[in-house]
């Protein structure tokens, strides 16, 4: 269980003065539990795929999952968490899942057939403003929309954000891609593609996976 608090920093100043500066930043100065994953087996998942061992899922969280797992409704604040697991079935293979490799987007936006990481973010930006989905990013909306443990939510947040690795057999690795919402977007169904791209450190060759995730928003 982790657990984040601001800091709170007095210098030299009068008695009085000291209370009322302590009485203002009480609230900040409070501490909010961050909950602990709970990431389930890998079969719980049905939206997933598998190349050569290497298996991924995807899961887009509903209202309920995201409450228990970030301490707060952050789809009422435009933000969509995506959970991506990876596990490497292979005996004898690692795999490197980097970081900038993982996209998440708006199905409408890579409906062009471009299925590479580059290509998507590429396709995404020409039709940002037209999707609904990916218009600012999910930090700036923590800064500017949620409550006053903003700042315990986006420590969270980034505790949780999916982070590059080498998947060694036998290993499974978790983390969650943060994905915008618009107002005009949710209540509708919102299709999603991730397109996650890892190499095979025998050979250094790469392979996409590309997954749909339809009626994201629940």
């Amino acid at each position: 269980m982790h657990a984040y608090a601001t800091c709170c920093r007095l210098g030299s100043r009068s008695g009085l003065s000291i209370i009322v500066l302590v009485t203002g930043l009480m609230a900040g100065c409070m501490t909010m539990d961050i909950p602990a994953d709970k990431i389930q087996p890998l079969s719980a998942y049905p939206v997933k795929l598998e190349q050569q061992g290497l298996t991924i899922a995807v899961n887009a969280l509903n209202k309920k999952e995201i409450d228990a797992v970030f301490g707060t409704n952050l789809l009422d604040d435009g933000i969509l968490p995506v959970l991506v697991v990876a596990e490497n079935r292979n005996p004898s293979t690692s795999f490197v899942l980097p970081k900038n490799k993982v996209v998440v987007a708006d199905a409408n936006a890579v409906s062009s057939g471009k299925t590479g990481v580059g290509q998507t973010k590429e396709a995404v930006g020409d039709t940002l403003s037209a999707a609904g989905v990916l218009l600012m990013s999910p930090l700036a909306l923590v800064g500017t929309k949620l409550s006053s443990d903003a700042g315990t939510v986006s420590h969270g947040m980034g505790l949780k954000e999916l982070q590059s690795h080498t998947v060694d057999p036998g290993q499974q690795v978790h983390g969650y891609v943060y994905v915008p919402i618009s107002k005009e977007a949710r209540g509708k169904q919102v299709n999603l593609r991730a397109i996650i791209e890892a190499t095979d450190t025998s050979n250094f060759k790469s392979m996409t996976f590309d997954i749909p995730i339809n009626n994201a928003v629940k």
